[in-house]
């Protein structure tokens, strides 16, 4: 996967207290802050994303609409897909881009607040 300038993130919070759609995400830079949206808010549509933090901005979308354990994320040329390790097990991804792999996995089993 390509490296590069990168921000860290240090807190994702809802934007408002009744709804999931869309959040707000803090960096170590008080100076730049970032969103994830639902693209189609009005349609209650799930399975397709906007993320913009700074000036790097992506879409992650559902790549079927009835399964969630893969999805595809495209930002600036590249594209990654975000597979579940297990179907149904959302504790434990695999990111790829077709040259590298990266696992991610939460931290806990029972919360999904800290990843490594």
């Amino acid at each position: 996967m390509q490296t590069g300038y990168a921000q860290k993130i240090i807190g994702v919070g809802t934007r408002f207290n009744n709804s999931f759609r869309e959040w707000i995400i803090t960096t170590e830079d008080e100076d730049i802050r970032g969103e994830l949206r639902m693209r189609w808010t009005f349609q209650d549509d799930w399975t397709v994303w906007d993320w913009r933090v700074g000036d790097v901005a992506a879409t992650i979308e559902q790549k079927w609409a009835e399964d969630p354990n893969l999805w595809v994320i495209r930002c600036e040329g590249v594209t990654v897909n975000a597979k579940t390790a297990w179907a149904g097990e959302f504790k434990r991804w695999k990111l790829n881009d077709g040259n590298e792999q990266i696992n991610w996995e939460s931290r806990y089993a029972n919360q999904k607040e800290d990843w490594k």
